[in-house]
This record gives structure tokens, sequence and C-alpha cells, in this order.
């Protein structure tokens, strides 16, 4: 299911780091050619799901469950986030009661997943969002687009292994994905691919910057595909996102924040994004 993505980063050399996990950082080039993108957008998602600590229990919680679904958008023109993003929490049935390690790394709330409602709930409204902004979740009109992930577990596990998802009900959108990790290993000339977004974020040289809502490409623009400055996802898709504040601690939230950083380094530097992967496990 891994593609290929078709750009080059000409002159970036690469070269190692001798500090501990030997992270690779990349030089960015300092003269491109902007690319025509086959995408207009991207749209970068990170799901959370319901976990426990292998370490301590000597067990892995199964099946896991999503708890939460973040999503954002970007311009592949500019590497800009262009809309607030959309975010809801998911309430699990199988294990409804949150472990404490589930909480500690996720920074979820056992209280804002009880409030919460189904995945499919989530899933349908994140699809009225993606409308809202002029995408189609089917794929069959508009301009294109494609979710945007760190790697393949979001959209090729969590979502075919959780019990509480109908896959058979979720658009042609969510079957289709760019891997974030092919495409950086692709693009920068790496053997290998990034182990985690962390990764990629050091290769970057991007740890001195934290996102925080104001730089680093985290930041987002009022705008959509038919060029409205001025149109914003309606009210009510935003009261239903339970939108967290800038300095919520929602792992997911973050890390689409973090991703959304290495995708505008990618686009600054010239990279082709192209759909790398796609759903193997048929719908139930």
């Amino acid at each position: 299911a891994d593609g290929t993505c078709h750009g080059t980063s000409d002159g970036a050399d690469i070269v190692a780091n001798s500090i501990k996990d030997a992270v690779t950082l990349v030089q960015r080039p300092l003269q491109v050619e902007k690319p025509v993108q086959s995408l207009k957008y991207l749209c970068v998602l990170d799901l959370e799901t319901t976990c426990e600590d292998y370490s301590r229990s000597g067990r892995h919680l199964s099946p896991q469950e999503i708890i939460e679904l973040p999503t954002l958008i970007i311009d592949t023109t500019t590497g800009e986030i262009i809309a607030e993003p959309f975010h809801m929490f998911v309430k699990p049935t199988l294990h409804p009661v949150l472990t404490e390690f589930c909480k500690d790394l996720t920074g979820i709330s056992q209280e804002e997943v009880d409030a919460s409602g189904s995945a499919m709930d989530a899933f349908a409204a994140n699809a009225e969002w993606l409308r809202s902004l002029g995408l189609d979740p089917e794929l069959r009109q508009g301009p294109p687009w494609a979710f945007v992930t760190v790697g393949d577990f979001d959209l090729r596990r969590c979502v075919f292994e959780d019990p509480n998802v109908e896959t058979e009900k979720l658009p042609a959108g969510y079957r289709q994905w760019v891997n974030t990790k092919q495409t950086f290993m692709q693009f920068y000339g790496l053997r290998k691919r990034p182990r985690h977004l962390r990764e990629m974020v050091s290769a970057l040289a991007l740890d001195g910057n934290k996102s925080n809502g104001s730089e680093g490409g985290s930041t987002w623009h009022h705008g959509n595909s038919s060029g409205n400055t001025s149109q914003t996802p309606p009210p009510a898709i935003l009261a239903s996102s339970s939108l967290p504040s800038e300095s919520s601690k929602c792992a997911g939230l973050i890390d689409t924040r973090e991703l959304a950083r290495v995708i505008k380094c990618l686009v600054e530097d010239g990279c082709v994004f192209e759909i790398t992967s796609r759903s193997l496990t048929q719908p139930r």
C-alpha cells in the first residue's frame, strides 16, 4: 500500500547527529522551485485510543477504542493551516473506564469521554466539517484532498479494529491517506523511515520552537477552496467539536499541530504529496 512521494530535495545533505538515538538531521534546501501539487489540501489526523501499560500489566488492551478525533486542514500551496481545527472526544463502550496510564498518556479525562458521543457521531461530524470547508468526504467532487497521518496505524488499524466504527458507512476519503513517515523518508533520501513523529520534529531541528498556536505553522488562516476569506465552519459544527484551548494537553490535538509543522517544512522544501496508503481491510 505504500507508494512514492514524487519530490526531491536537491542539495539536501543528510547529517548524522551523535546524540542519543542517533537522530538524523536533514539540511533543508536554500532554494526551492515550488512544484505543482496534485492534492490541494491535506487533512491532518491523529487518533487516540484506549490503552494499557504493557510493561506493568503484562497485557495489551484489546480491542483498542478511539477516544479522540482531531483534524486540521493544510493548504499544500503554502503549508498553512486554513481553518480552525476539528476536535471531538469519543466515548468507548467495551472498556468505558480509562486506565490511569491512558489518562496520563493522552491527557484525556474520564469526564471528557463520559460526556461524549459515539465514534460514528464523531466521524459523521468530521465529515460534515470537511463539507463545510468545501471538501467532499466521498472524493467525488471539489478540490483534491487527502488525510495525512504520521504512519499507517490510524486509518489502517485504529478505524478498522475499533468495534464501535461501522466501517462500511465511512466515506471513501477515510480509506486512503498520506503516510508522513514514508513521505519524509523518500523526500529527504533517508535509509529508513523515522520511527515516530518526534523523530521527524528533531530531524528538522524544530525541537526548540514548540507549537503554541502562534508560530511554527500552527496558526490558522480563514479561508476555503473558493477563496472566500471569511468562511469558518458553521457554529453548530464548532459547538459540537468541543475544541480545547491552545494549552490543551490532549495528545491527539497536540500531535496534529506538531505534524502540521513537519508538513509545512516539507511544503516549503518542495515536496509533492501523493497518496501512499489505502485500507487493506474490507468494511465489515
